[in-house]
């Protein structure tokens, strides 16, 4: 099965974002995620769970998982190109903020 284009994506969650990255895991198949950016006055990522439904053969953005905001595209992008080496630690870390950074996730850049 090709993952990346077995992906329904509602219309509605699409509207004025673009898809930039799908994980799926290896261990649990039925299991990816999305992420989703947009721009308004900052760049922002959705990351989204996704879940195989059988009946429809296809993977579904079922939870908003998160969203992260960036000053800057070029700040987005090399968070997304980290984020399959960022530790569950570091996630959970950056899922619940108690102060914002100085900088935006500086130390995984």
């Amino acid at each position: 099965m090709n993952n990346e284009n077995n992906i329904a994506i509602p219309t509605e969650l699409l509207q004025d974002r673009k898809v930039e990255i799908t994980f799926f895991s290896e261990i649990k198949k039925n299991l990816g995620i999305l992420g989703l950016s947009e721009q308004t006055d900052a760049y922002i990522l959705h990351l989204y769970r996704l879940f195989y439904n059988d009946s429809k053969g296809k993977f579904e953005p079922i939870q908003q998982l998160e969203a992260f905001q960036f000053q800057t595209e070029s700040e987005m992008h090399q968070f997304i190109d980290n984020l399959p080496n960022i530790s569950a630690l570091d996630m959970i870390l950056l899922m619940n903020p108690t102060t914002p950074p100085r900088k935006p996730f500086s130390f995984l850049m």
